[in-house]
């Protein structure tokens, strides 16, 4: 009130406020200031929404990966793969057992063949 921007009138026991003309200005004002601001915030968030879309697929690209990978380490005989504990005996044929790819044996195999040297 102090500032002019609604006046009281009286109305029995009660108080009816109304905006002031100037009221009306500042108020129009600050609803056009605030719409520029949401619209230059939805132009960013805009592309915002895009990166996060690439973002989840490439979640579920990478968690389909991880599950692939689960579910073949799951069928293999890992014995194929480490050495035995102390005490335990090799599995006999431990390699042919193993359902991976010829190229993890060969890589197998370098690998062995470098550290054993």
């Amino acid at each position: 009130m102090s500032l002019g921007l609604l006046e009281r009138t009286k109305s029995g026991t009660s108080s009816v406020f109304t905006v002031t003309p100037t009221g009306r200005e500042v108020t129009d004002r600050y609803a056009q200031l605030r719409q520029q601001t949401l619209s230059t915030n939805l132009e960013e968030l805009s592309d915002s929404v895009t990166k996060m879309h690439h973002a989840v697929r490439s979640m579920q690209v990478l968690t389909g990966l991880y599950e692939a990978a689960s579910r073949e380490l799951a069928t293999i005989n890992t014995a194929a793969f480490f050495d035995p504990l102390p005490g335990e005996a090799p599995s006999p044929n431990s390699h042919e057992t193993c359902r991976l790819s010829p190229l993890t044996y060969r890589s197998r195999s370098v690998l062995t063949a470098r550290t054993a040297s």
